[in-house]
């Protein structure tokens, strides 16, 4: 529950039973005082929001047993925490009775969606002051009143609950923001839901005996979502159905399961729930039980029938979910009852596969221990070493290694561990491939080498470890591309850099090779605006004149993309300002074109010739 904001916190001290309005209340002129007056330093305002000072002052308010000590002045032991919710309930619930909720109530349009539908209730909330608290509230502090027979006050209940009602609607929509859920009118059985979700003595007067209940969300689901076993209990002695579905395909054994209630999935079971029950997400109980980390209902499904390799529509079973939330505990249960430690889902990827990928180590030995396929390959031929290298799971790696995990394997596009590895910034995941016999001219289907794959991720690490071990930095692929060329097109500096260094060759010779978009490399970064790359490039002798596939040199790109800096680099590195296209155009008539007043004056600055005019 969250604090009080001063408004609502004058609400609730001020308000009696014989209140019917906001004008019937007799509000505190200045509730700040008044607040401070009465509760000293115990409380803090902050934000016009009420708090306890100290988690502490709740220990030293609030009375445990019947004793009282009176060493620390009348404050301490002073509330009785049952009274204290009592109090709570009765503000709410009177608040929640005014007339105006039910001559003015909220209007909700269905149609819209649901963040309109959300934007609608929190204004209407907005416009009173204590209906947020109230109604989101009061059934908490109901349950923790621990009252057995207060007639008047389950009367009350009652009367909030009568789903008949307008004043019922409005504050049941409010409360409903606090669930992710809108139920129209139409579609939501009220009356049974409300009440199953507040306690078991007003369930029992508002059911006849041997009710049924056929409506697809029923009070049954409610119950079990929300943890009441006793409510769960009287509704089944009631008709109720076990195996009734709401429109998703959710039964009270998915709710009870994926909220990990074991004492009602326990009495759903032995009233004769189907423990094989699927969503209509192809989710099973166990599949919602493991998805979300509750293994005391796993084990208890498990011990009553559980299809343990249940897959959903995506070929996903239990173990699968059990790893995606990384819950070892729960896939070494999984296992002990017999899990296919083989099995695939829709993209072929096995248990290894996915405790691989997310470096579940403990789980990877679970698995090998077990029978797990070291060799099994993804839809596109990865293995596990493929997935454990590409995240840069080293551990992992060097155990899957042990185990006899091929180095050197492929994936269906030539990729080898090696090259996977180089999407991480691991560089002692690649010491250790390379220490291991990975191949260093492995090439995929297009040529690609582990320093194309490097260069192109931008990892300078991984490039300067290559270079280190003598790899060939002019290899190209099929369409011609060395490293330098592929850490150009993104812009990756560290990389041109460091290439260009390197003694043995020209690599700017290879920089007028053109890309597979037609583009020269000293164009392709002009156009993308990397200016120190450029720079570089120029200096390290490649021809700024250089022609693209239409005629086109690397000035009228930097025109073209409005580059004022990258012109003048260009400029002053000997570019010829009047250089014509092969249509005849020339740099100025692009900046004219373009309407870049700037570009224009430098252009002139540097010897445009104006008089020029286009073929």
């Amino acid at each position: 529950m969250r604090p009080l904001s001063l408004e609502e916190m004058n609400v609730a001290l001020n308000i009696t039973r014989c209140d019917h309005s906001n004008e019937d209340l007799d509000l505190e002129p200045s509730i700040h005082s008044t607040i401070k007056e009465l509760c000293g330093p115990l409380v803090k305002i902050v934000n016009s929001k009420v708090y306890l000072v100290h988690h502490t002052a709740k220990e030293f308010l609030t009375r445990s047993n019947g004793e009282i000590d009176m060493s620390l002045g009348p404050w301490k032991h002073s509330l009785y925490q049952n009274e204290s919710n009592l109090i709570l309930t009765e503000a709410c619930t009177w608040y929640l009775l005014f007339s105006h909720f039910q001559d003015h109530p909220l209007e909700i349009n269905f149609r819209l969606p649901s963040l309109d539908i959300e934007s609608q209730v929190d204004q209407y909330a907005r416009r009173h002051n204590f209906l947020d608290y109230a109604a989101k509230n009061w059934a908490t502090h109901f349950q923790q009143t621990g009252i057995q027979g207060n007639s008047l006050l389950k009367k009350t209940i009652l009367d909030v609950c009568d789903s008949q009602s307008q004043r019922f609607r409005t504050w049941f929509w409010v409360y409903q923001s606090n669930t992710d859920v809108y139920f129209p009118p139409h579609t939501c059985p009220m009356d049974p839901m409300i009440r199953s979700s507040f306690r078991v003595e007003v369930i029992k007067r508002s059911l006849q005996p041997k009710k049924a209940f056929k409506s697809p969300w029923i009070a049954l689901h409610w119950a079990a979502r929300s943890g009441y076993s006793a409510v769960v209990q009287v509704l089944l002695e009631n008709g109720a159905s076990a195996a009734s579905k709401t429109h998703s395909g959710w039964t009270a054994l998915s709710w009870a399961a994926s909220t990990g209630h074991r004492d009602i999935v326990e009495l759903l079971l032995n009233k004769g729930a189907d423990v094989r029950t699927k969503t209509a997400f192809g989710w099973t109980p166990l599949h919602l039980a493991v998805g979300n980390g509750h293994i005391s209902v796993v084990q208890l499904l498990l011990e009553n029938g559980s299809e343990i390799d249940a897959k959903d529509p995506d070929g996903c079973t239990a173990s699968h979910r059990a790893l995606v939330i990384g819950r070892y505990d729960i896939v070494r249960l999984l296992v002990q009852h017999g899990t296919d430690i083989n099995v695939e889902d829709m993209g072929r990827n096995t248990l290894l596969h996915s405790a691989a990928a997310s470096g579940q180590e403990e789980v990877v030995r679970l698995l090998l221990r077990n029978g797990a396929n070291i060799a099994s390959k993804a839809e596109n031929g990865e293995t596990a070493l493929h997935r454990a290298a590409g995240n840069g799971h080293d551990t992992v790696v060097r155990l899957l290694l042990e185990e006899g995990a091929l180095v050197n394997a492929k994936d269906v596009y030539g990729g080898t561990s090696l090259h996977w590895a180089f999407d991480s910034e691991n560089g002692a995941l690649i010491r250790l491939l390379l220490k291991q016999g990975a191949d260093t001219n492995a090439t995929t289907i297009h040529g690609g080498t582990v320093l194309h794959r490097a260069a192109w991720n931008g990892n300078v690490t991984a490039v300067r470890m290559l270079i280190e071990n003598g790899f060939d930095i002019y290899d190209e692929n099929r369409i011609g591309e060395t490293a330098a060329m592929l850490a150009v097109m993104p812009g990756y500096e560290d990389i041109v850099r460091l290439l260009l260094k390197q003694p043995t060759r020209d690599l700017g010779d290879d920089m007028i090779a053109m890309n597979a978009a037609g583009l020269p490399h000293l164009q392709w970064a002009a156009r993308r605006g990397h200016e120190a790359i450029t720079e570089l490039l120029l200096m390290k002798g490649v021809d700024g004149n250089e022609r693209d596939f239409i005629g086109l040199i690397t000035l009228h790109h930097a025109i073209s993309s409005g580059n004022k800096k990258m012109v003048l680099i260009l400029l002053e590195k000997g570019t010829d300002v009047n250089t014509r296209y092969l249509t005849g155009r020339t740099a100025l008539h692009e900046a004219v074109l373009t309407g870049n007043r700037e570009i224009v004056s430098l252009l002139l600055e540097k010897g445009a010739d104006i008089s020029q005019h286009e073929i």
